[in-house]
């Protein structure tokens, strides 16, 4: 909804470029810094986030959110971000060891099934999986 807010909302350009509320007591969203992009970018932008959010749950549902977890960081640093691995690789490890300790250890929490645990059993041992 922000993204088609953006792109498509009822906002006025002011001279320097910035957006600028018609009528507005007070503002509760972040402030948007891409009142100088056009449409296009920002769409695109837009999809190429939303693609990102697609494969880290298709993912999820096939390997399982710990499995995924470092595979998504590490993809995405590395591609979006161009992180060296010397950031990359503690990032994921530390986001890994943080959920398997607050939620599966601590919360014990129930893992929904996954593709892979359904066609390979021996892979429950894998937290999440």
């Amino acid at each position: 909804m922000s993204l088609v807010n953006d792109v498509f909302g009822l906002h006025e350009r002011n001279g320097a470029g910035a957006l600028a509320a018609k009528s507005q007591k007070i503002h509760m969203d972040i402030a948007s810094k891409t009142a100088h992009l056009p449409a296009k970018i920002i769409l695109a932008r837009g999809f190429l986030f939303f693609g990102w959010m697609a494969g880290f749950a298709a993912c999820m549902a096939l390997i399982g959110l710990i499995p995924t977890v470092p595979v998504f960081i590490t993809a995405f640093m590395r591609v979006e971000g161009r992180e060296p691995w010397k950031i990359v690789i503690p990032m994921a490890a530390g986001v890994v060891l943080l959920i398997y300790v607050v939620f599966d250890q601590l919360l014990s929490i129930p893992w929904p099934p996954t593709v892979a645990g359904m066609l390979f059993p021996v892979l429950h041992a894998i937290p999440s999986v």
